[in-house]
Protein backbone atom coordinates (compact mmCIF):
# COMPACT_ATOMS: atom_id res chain seq x y z
CA UNK A 1 0.00 0.00 0.00
CA UNK A 2 1.39 3.21 -0.81
CA UNK A 3 2.34 5.82 1.65
CA UNK A 4 1.15 8.90 1.72
CA UNK A 5 4.43 12.22 2.11
CA UNK A 6 3.19 12.71 5.64
CA UNK A 7 4.12 9.27 6.25
CA UNK A 8 7.56 9.63 3.67
CA UNK A 9 8.58 12.97 5.34
CA UNK A 10 7.96 11.69 8.89
CA UNK A 11 10.48 8.26 8.05
CA UNK A 12 13.07 10.74 6.31
CA UNK A 13 13.41 13.10 9.26
CA UNK A 14 13.44 10.40 11.76
CA UNK A 15 16.29 8.78 10.01
CA UNK A 16 18.37 11.65 9.44
CA UNK A 17 17.81 12.80 12.99
CA UNK A 18 18.77 9.60 14.39
CA UNK A 19 21.57 9.34 12.05
CA UNK A 20 22.55 12.52 13.46
CA UNK A 21 22.51 11.65 16.87
CA UNK A 22 23.91 8.03 16.94
CA UNK A 23 25.88 7.49 14.14
CA UNK A 24 29.37 6.59 15.04
CA UNK A 25 31.51 8.46 13.22
CA UNK A 26 34.00 6.06 11.75
CA UNK A 27 31.89 3.14 10.73
CA UNK A 28 28.19 4.32 10.44
CA UNK A 29 25.33 2.36 11.12
CA UNK A 30 23.80 -0.69 9.88
CA UNK A 31 21.24 -0.67 7.27
CA UNK A 32 18.62 -3.00 8.56
CA UNK A 33 18.81 -0.45 11.71
CA UNK A 34 16.80 1.88 9.66
CA UNK A 35 14.33 -0.22 8.28
CA UNK A 36 13.54 -1.92 10.98
CA UNK A 37 12.76 1.32 12.88
CA UNK A 38 10.42 1.92 9.96
CA UNK A 39 8.25 -1.26 11.66
CA UNK A 40 9.96 -3.27 8.98
CA UNK A 41 8.73 -1.71 5.82
CA UNK A 42 10.14 -2.30 3.09
CA UNK A 43 8.42 -0.29 0.68
CA UNK A 44 8.67 2.42 3.23
CA UNK A 45 12.43 1.63 3.47
CA UNK A 46 12.36 1.73 -0.45
CA UNK A 47 11.38 5.48 -0.77
CA UNK A 48 13.50 6.86 1.66
CA UNK A 49 16.59 5.43 0.63
CA UNK A 50 15.69 6.81 -3.17
CA UNK A 51 15.04 10.20 -1.36
CA UNK A 52 17.71 10.45 1.11
CA UNK A 53 20.80 8.62 -1.53
CA UNK A 54 23.45 9.93 -2.28
CA UNK A 55 22.71 13.32 -1.54
CA UNK A 56 21.90 13.10 2.47
CA UNK A 57 23.42 9.67 3.40
CA UNK A 58 25.83 6.99 2.22
CA UNK A 59 25.58 3.27 1.71
CA UNK A 60 28.64 1.51 1.78
CA UNK A 61 28.52 -2.66 2.48
CA UNK A 62 25.27 -2.35 4.57
CA UNK A 63 26.61 1.01 6.69
CA UNK A 64 24.54 3.93 6.38
CA UNK A 65 26.67 7.13 7.06
CA UNK A 66 25.68 10.98 6.59
CA UNK A 67 27.29 13.14 4.39
CA UNK A 68 27.72 16.55 5.21
CA UNK A 69 24.64 17.74 4.30
CA UNK A 70 22.64 15.01 5.71
CA UNK A 71 24.73 15.89 8.95
CA UNK A 72 23.74 19.59 8.62
CA UNK A 73 19.99 18.50 7.86
CA UNK A 74 19.71 15.96 10.47
CA UNK A 75 21.15 18.52 12.96
CA UNK A 76 18.71 20.91 12.09
CA UNK A 77 15.95 18.52 12.50
CA UNK A 78 17.18 17.97 16.07
CA UNK A 79 17.27 21.22 17.20
CA UNK A 80 14.15 22.61 15.59
CA UNK A 81 12.73 19.30 18.20
CA UNK A 82 14.54 20.51 20.63
CA UNK A 83 13.41 24.17 20.86
CA UNK A 84 9.52 23.09 20.27
CA UNK A 85 9.52 19.91 21.67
Amino acid sequence: MPHDKNDIKTAIYSVLSTLAEEEDHSTGIPESYAYLALGGDMELWNTVRAVICPDWVSISGNLLTLTTEGRELGTAINQALAKNG
